[in-house]
């Protein structure tokens, strides 16, 4: 029995965790967006995980696990974005 209860455990933090970094993700881009520019939203949650490890917020398993998360997340987001850097310097917007 306490066997099941670690693994629903375990799989109750892991997916939490995703579905934890995935909205924190959303969210930063959707307020980036906003402002006409989501290319910060990778950045910006790069500067929030900063912080909360730097304070030390982080400090139980699912925080640390939805940072991890929201980590790979964001630099997958940064290097393959929803940005429009594959039209080229200088090419106009319609």
């Amino acid at each position: 029995m306490a066997t099941i209860h670690l693994i629903a455990t375990t799989l109750a933090i892991t997916f939490g965790a995703f579905a934890t970094a995935a909205l924190f993700c959303a969210l930063c881009w959707a307020l980036c967006r906003i402002v006409h520019h989501p290319e910060w939203g990778p950045a910006i949650v790069l500067i929030g995980l900063v912080a909360a490890f730097g304070s030390g917020i982080a400090k139980n398993e699912f925080l640390r696990m939805s940072a991890i998360f929201a980590a790979i997340a964001a630099i997958t987001l940064w290097l393959g974005g929803p940005g429009d850097h594959h039209r080229g310097f200088g090419a106009r917007r319609r």
